[in-house]
């Protein structure tokens, strides 16, 4: 499984909310922050958006697409001039997620909020920007908008089966925004693990180290995979990740191995051999110094009922 894939697989993401919004008239609405990311897009009439940190507005035309990141309040606009008002406030819910404004008409809007299980692999995704957008014109967005097109469908005529239809449209979205965003240059973008992958030689090394996690590497080993000087690995990879190479790969180790204590039954030895450990005090040790406990406690924690 490719880095990307095994990330969002641990994270298990959820479409919690899945809405459309017609809109009629003029209107300037203010979200709230959430607790993930929404995934948003515009199938019909010209707007505006930007978050609570930002001076500048951004347009929006049909086609557009956009994530708004973990923990931004944002406002959405047809006129940027008008005072916003909070959205919960002038909102009529319909059927399914069907929301509307004014009787609707004018402009249709489709967003999927994810939230993620794992608050420590989430952070991997960090930092997304404020606002990530796919311009309709762009050659990336052909797919994006074929999707949003069947969701926003699915929402307006819902039929048998189309919670799960829009959910999955969702994931499958909220997957082409990341490769996306894996894909182009962000020469201003803070460290993180979208930064690193983003980069080829990079890359490489991360995906050998999530294709065998256990293995006892080195940074010379990982230099040559990437097709660069060890001195040069080290500082681009630290770079672009904001933690060394073999921090991060003790970071992913331990993130693996929560996940085994999570939902399988196996011995904290045999968790801690897969990870790459010859003694379970080492393995231990190294868990609780990453996760903030030890893996017994982690174990007994995880698998608690949510209060």
């Amino acid at each position: 499984m490719d880095p990307l894939s095994q990330i969002l697989t641990l994270l298990r993401p959820r479409s919690t909310r899945t809405a459309a919004l017609d809109v009629a008239g003029p209107w300037s609405l203010l979200f709230p922050p959430d607790d993930g990311v929404k995934f948003c897009a515009v199938e019909y009439g010209n707007c505006w958006i930007r978050t609570d940190t930002d001076t500048q507005w951004q347009p929006l035309t049909p086609g557009d697409c956009y994530l708004v990141s973990q923990g931004r309040a944002f406002v959405l606009a047809s006129d940027p001039s008008l005072a916003p008002v909070e959205a919960a406030t002038q909102i009529t819910l319909g059927h399914r997620g069907l929301k509307s404004i004014g009787g609707g008409g004018d402009y249709l809007i489709v967003s999927c909020l994810f939230e993620f299980s794992d608050d420590q692999v989430a952070r991997l995704l960090h930092p997304l920007p404020g606002i990530f957008r796919v311009p309709a014109d762009s050659e990336q967005a052909n797919f994006l908008r074929r999707a949003m097109g069947r969701l926003a469908t699915e929402l307006k005529s819902p039929r048998p089966g189309t919670d799960l239809v829009a959910e999955h449209l969702g994931h499958l979205m909220l997957v082409e925004m990341l490769r996306l965003f894996i894909d182009m240059p962000h020469s201003t973008l803070t460290p993180g693990w979208l930064q690193a992958a983003s980069d080829p030689q990079i890359a490489k090394a991360i995906r050998a180290m999530h294709d065998a996690p256990g293995d006892p590497w080195q940074l010379a080993r990982l230099a040559g995979i990437a097709g660069m000087s060890r001195a040069v690995f080290a500082q681009r990879f630290k770079q672009l990740m904001g933690t060394p190479v073999i921090e991060y790969l003790t970071r992913w180790r331990m993130l693996l191995a929560g996940e085994r204590l999570h939902t399988t039954n196996d011995s904290i030895a045999s968790i801690a051999a897969e990870a790459g450990y010859a003694s379970e005090y080492a393995f231990s040790t190294a868990f609780a110094r990453v996760m903030g406990c030890p893996p017994g406690r982690y174990r007994r924690e995880a698998r608690q009922p949510p209060a």
